[in-house]
């Protein structure tokens, strides 16, 4: 497959009061698998592209956005017609980037009171070349 995109909700912790994202930066594990097992290559490329991080607007149904945030996720326009009230990007990262870190005194809340309780996961994965036996772990 050339491009694809991935998708996935993750619940916020629980937190005892508001806290603040401050800065991100990418860990991909971008290794060849074979025979079910990462290899260790020099040079080895990452087909991830890009990766964006939505909050979720509020939604009265706290369950299924729980069981949401257990599964492994979905691809592309298979994800839930539900999950389009995660719309307001939180963070981007593209290839060459080394992440984002905010000014000492900027901050996204998390939290009691603070940011929103779910957020979604894109990652776009871009393998024109058709490398087979990739994959990245996020």
């Amino acid at each position: 497959m050339a491009t694809l995109f991935w998708c996935k909700i993750f619940k916020a912790p629980e937190l005892p009061r508001k806290h603040h994202m401050v800065g991100y930066e990418p860990i991909i594990d971008s290794r060849p698998i074979k025979n079910g097992r990462p290899v260790l290559e020099k040079n080895s490329l990452s087909p991830v592209h890009h990766m964006v991080l939505y909050e979720c607007a509020e939604d009265p149904d706290d369950y299924a956005w729980n069981e949401w945030s257990k599964g492994d996720g979905y691809y592309g326009p298979n994800k839930p017609s539900e999950w389009a009230i995660c719309a307001t990007p939180v963070a981007a990262w593209a290839m060459g980037s080394k992440g984002e870190f905010l000014p000492e005194n900027v901050g996204i809340p998390i939290g009691k009171r603070g940011g929103a309780s779910f957020y979604m996961l894109e990652v776009h994965y871009d393998n024109q070349a058709l490398h087979e036996g990739t994959c990245s772990v996020i």
